[in-house]
């Protein structure tokens, strides 16, 4: 997809309004010296490269075949505004896309060597969360590999500020289902999602999300770009 390059997106957000365009004179001095680098993880085929399409230039494309991500992909800068009088800003450096093939473990080591502000996990409701091919199985492979690289690491500040699950396809599941894997997944995050020194990492949001149009025009995903808006510019 291209033309944010070249051009700013719009799309409402309730009564406010997000824009999407690709940084230019101060603002472009802004994104090189503090704009953020964002990684989106998770296992293959849950809806990666759909959210940062999403997050990048504000429109979903129709669903069809998954097409796998093969490598470790990065996203042009670009700027993300919000709200009345565009209050809430977002500067990204860029977003880096990791293929679902990789598996939890090497995930986890491509974040630690990248050291992004935030990391948006996607995993795909649809798919069992018990046993060894699961979701959840996948986070804790992910959680306790980067949990022991950090331990093992001299490095004090690792610039993580927030991290978002994203439990997509949740329109095609039950919500008392929607429940229980949200809450799998939190009681997951508190006994081992732990930072270098050993605490635990306060800003974690589980979103259940449609990263597709909804029938009524409206895109779920949109609160997901508020929350990390706000998360990295606290």
């Amino acid at each position: 997809m291209t033309g944010v390059e070249t051009a700013a997106t719009a799309i409402k957000l309730g009564l406010e309004l997000i824009e999407r365009a690709a940084p230019s004179g101060l603002a472009l001095v802004k994104s090189i010296v503090r704009g953020k680098e964002l990684i989106v993880i998770g296992p293959k085929a849950a809806g990666k490269s759909t959210f940062i399409d999403f997050l990048h230039y504000g429109l979903f494309e129709p669903e069809k075949e998954h097409i796998s991500t093969l490598s470790v992909d990065r996203s042009a800068r670009f700027d993300v505004k919000m709200g009345k009088n565009s209050a809430l800003e977002l500067s990204v450096r860029s977003v880096t896309d990791v293929p679902g093939q990789f598996g939890g473990q090497a995930h986890a080591d491509i974040v630690f060597d990248r050291r992004p502000h935030a990391i948006i996990a996607v995993f795909d409701l649809t798919r069992p969360h018990t046993g060894p091919e699961s979701s959840i199985e996948w986070l804790n492979s992910f959680v306790r590999r980067l949990d022991s690289r950090w331990r093992a690491s001299q490095r004090r500040n690792n610039r993580l500020k927030a991290c978002i699950i994203l439990l997509n396809k949740s329109d095609k599941v039950g919500k008392d289902y929607v429940e229980s894997v949200r809450k799998v997944v939190r009681q997951t995050l508190d006994e081992q999602f732990r930072d270098g020194r050993g605490r635990m990492k306060h800003e974690v949001i589980i979103v259940p999300t449609v990263l597709v149009d909804n029938p009524d025009g409206s895109k779920s995903a949109e609160t997901v770009v508020a929350n990390l808006a706000k998360l990295l510019t606290n």
